[in-house]
């Protein structure tokens, strides 16, 4: 019941002040849904990317993710 493979990666760009940016992957590997390992779920990956700007008061971000 529990996923054979499991996997990450992200690249965040975050300096004090100016544009900042993000993206990252999750990958989850296929798994047994019963006991008998007879029901099977596919595997999946959900990807994510966020860009914004910073200054020294405030900060505006817009970020999303796609399963």
């Amino acid at each position: 019941m529990s996923p054979h493979h499991l996997g990450s990666a992200a690249v965040i760009h975050s300096p004090p002040l100016g544009i900042v940016a993000s993206a990252q992957v999750n990958i989850v590997g296929s798994r047994y849904l019963n006991k008998r390992n007879t029901a099977e779920a596919d595997a999946y990956a959900t990807v994510g990317f966020g860009v914004g700007y910073r200054t020294e008061r405030w900060e505006l971000r817009l970020d999303g993710r796609r399963t």
